[in-house]
């Protein structure tokens, strides 16, 4: 049976190692840090921002920081956002700050992508599934753009049902097809000592050869964290290990602290009641005292992501203080920033004030590249997308802002775009509706499309269109500075459950997730041709035929090279029959 995790097995390395590969936490703190109020505290997440590291909503100062990367000594350069790390240090008195002593990152895995599935947004590299989300960072490659056989670094946390979802998937270029050696962690399971097995998923290992490293004095046990490497990849779904390295020794237990504040970022694993729950493998306990962000205990349930702060009991089990409910970024919004007020943390986007919050992730794809990027880096006429909800009083919060372009840019690619928006339509008249608290008008120039890509007129458009439709809307503004709908979409909400488009404790409403069940969009270039009928995007199979609708070009533009966005449905595994394809305009 496998060791029930103790809070300390999830977040614990050992800190003599820590601190003995350089660096010292000791010496002058910041003053709301070192005080006799300052509390010690691990926190462990994924990297939302910087300009310091942020984790669980708190900025930690990182000077004098000691950093542990892949099990070596490494510095802030190699961290980026989407990554899980622990960090261990101090917590200012009211919170929001603190410094860290200790900052550490390890990949879930290295390896190879074995297959990619477009419809659940998942791949699996060394017989593990990685779920991808709205959150997840890629870096090198997107989603999309991701091909069986390329080697990437993935940073990811447990589900619950066996599969993780990632929060970092990198491309390592460099080492592609070069490189066979792969890397993975996970909790041992299925312990065979006479056979030298054992499993990490549904990975068996083979550790006859290994140089095992660091395991406890009886050896290896089920529910250990271990790290695997080989030289070599799976044959047959067996694993030939040349090292297993224990990630923490059973008396790590031990040394952790009780009282010490503890946060912690993840899905709930485990759900006996909204009392009694597991996040990332860890036990939580909840109670009267408990707050919430976001929603309340009914919210809580299997899957369901969160982040716990509170204080670790003699037992190993946090006391939750504070829950944040993660909800879904099912609003969408593209365009300029028309305002920027940084005493409130808003943004004006559209007319539209948008609320950055304290777990807001940024990222920027502009040509500045600025990877420490806060609110007060923008300006007015920065090109940005985000993604955000509505929050219990009505306002919109970012879950995640991307700048695009700078005002002072002279590529202008990102303006010819446009502006675009998804979300769900209130206030319906027979000339247009709100979206995202943006008046859109429609026009006799209009286009209009079904769920299923299929083309509507304004009639049928109108007679479908209700109040919470979720809608996909391209325009642009006009000499009065009305928003003018060129595009207009019925989209489906893929994995959102029945009430995450309505305010934080709202419920019983119509589930939006309907429609075919693998639906999928595509964009990339065609790298493999051959015919207008049959060719390649980013390695995966498309046929068009006569449903197939058109956009900036046609048959004829369908040639070996040319980028375009596919929309269909996967009719057989690995292939997308598609029912609408647009040509990038550029």
């Amino acid at each position: 049976m496998m060791m029930k995790k103790t809070l300390a097995i999830v977040i614990a390395t050992s800190m003599a190692t820590l601190y003995g590969c350089g660096g010292s936490s000791s010496g002058s703190t910041s003053s709301n840090v070192s005080g006799s109020n300052a509390a010690e505290v691990t926190s462990v997440g994924v990297i939302t921002g910087f300009g310091s590291v942020i984790v669980n909503g708190v900025h930690y100062e990182t000077n004098k920081s000691v950093f542990r990367i892949d099990d070596e000594a490494g510095d802030e350069s190699s961290l980026t956002i989407g990554m899980e790390v622990e960090v261990r240090g101090r917590l200012s008195e009211d919170g929001p700050e603190g410094e860290a002593d200790v900052i550490e990152y390890a990949p879930h895995v290295e390896g190879f992508i074995e297959s990619i599935d477009l419809a659940e947004l998942s791949f699996v590299v060394l017989g593990q599934t990685f779920l991808t989300d709205e959150l997840t960072n890629f870096e090198g490659a997107d989603f999309t753009q991701l091909k069986v056989g390329d080697r990437v670094e993935v940073s990811a946390q447990e589900t619950g049902d066996g599969s993780w979802l990632a929060g970092y998937v990198g491309l390592k270029v460099e080492d592609n097809l070069v490189d066979t050696q792969v890397k993975i962690r996970g909790y041992i399971s299925a312990l065979d000592i006479d056979n030298s097995t054992f499993k990490l998923g549904d990975l068996i290992i083979d550790f006859s050869v290994a140089d095992v490293k660091d395991a406890p004095a009886d050896g290896l046990v089920d529910g250990l964290k271990v790290k695997v490497v080989a030289d070599e990849l799976p044959v047959e779904g067996v694993l030939l290990a040349a090292q297993v390295k224990v990630d923490m020794a059973d008396d790590s237990v031990e040394s952790e602290k009780e009282g010490r504040h503890f946060h912690i970022d993840g899905l709930i694993t485990r759900f006996d009641s909204a009392t009694d729950f597991d996040v990332n493998g860890a036990p939580v306990s909840a109670g009267a005292g408990t707050k919430y962000q976001h929603g309340d205990a009914s919210n809580l349930a299997l899957g369901v992501k969160v982040k716990v702060k509170g204080l670790r009991n003699d037992e190993g089990i946090l006391t939750a203080e504070k829950i944040y409910i993660d909800k879904p970024g099912v609003l969408k919004m593209e365009g300029k920033i028309e305002a920027i007020d940084l005493e409130a943390s808003t943004l004006t986007l559209l007319g539209a004030v948008i609320n950055v919050g304290e777990q807001t992730h940024f990222k920027d794809h502009s040509k500045r590249g600025d990877k420490r990027l806060s609110l007060d880096d923008f300006a007015i006429g920065d090109g940005i997308e985000l993604k955000a909800f509505v929050q219990s009083d009505g306002s919109i919060l970012a879950k995640k802002i991307e700048r695009e372009s700078t005002a002072s840019d002279s590529d202008k690619d990102h303006d010819e775009d446009g502006l675009k928006l998804i979300g769900f339509a209130s206030d319906i008249t027979e000339s247009g509706f709100t979206l995202n608290e943006v008046v859109i008008t429609l026009s006799e120039s209009t286009e209009f499309e079904g769920v299923n890509d299929e083309a509507l007129t304004m009639e049928a458009f109108l007679a479908l269109l209700t109040e919470g439709s979720y809608l996909k809307v391209e325009g642009d503004k006009d000499e009065n500075g009305n928003f003018v709908a060129m595009f207009v979409e019925f989209k489906n909400v893929k994995g959102l459950g029945s009430d995450d488009h309505k305010k934080d404790g709202d419920s019983d409403h119509d589930d939006l997730a309907k429609g075919k069940s693998h639906r999928v969009e595509l964009e990339g270039v065609i790298d493999g041709f051959t015919s207008v009928q049959s060719f390649t995007v980013n390695g995966h199979l498309v046929t068009t035929s006569q449903v197939t609708r058109y956009k900036h070009g046609g048959e004829s533009n369908l040639v070996q090279g040319a980028s375009i966005e596919v929309k269909g449905f996967i009719v057989e595994e690995g292939v997308i029959s598609a029912t609408r394809i647009e040509f990038d305009k550029k």
